[in-house]
């Protein structure tokens, strides 16, 4: 919880340092919602049957190193982790 309260604080931070005024806090929202509306959440056996479809999908773990060292990895084609807070920042490399 404490890791969430820290990420929550820096995105509000950074959000604010770079905004004009409030009109683009507003813009950075409607981006977020329209962006969270084509997202399609996926349960665990979906998942298997895309790996198990295309092997060229590239799997990307956000959780973080905490979480994978106590849940393991998911062993599947390719696997990347980017840790998720910092995947915004990543998603173009």
């Amino acid at each position: 919880m404490r890791y969430f309260l820290i990420v929550l604080l820096s995105i509000f931070s950074f959000s604010n340092a770079y905004a004009e005024n409030d009109d683009e806090i507003v813009d950075v929202m409607q981006t977020l919602e329209a962006v969270n509306k084509r997202i399609v959440n996926i349960n665990t056996d979906e998942l298997n049957k895309i790996l198990d479809t295309d092997p060229s999908v590239v799997l990307i773990d956000v959780r973080s190193p905490f979480e994978l060292k106590h849940t393991g990895t998911i062993a599947r084609g390719q696997n990347v982790n980017i840790v998720r807070g910092w995947l915004e920042f990543q998603i173009g490399d």
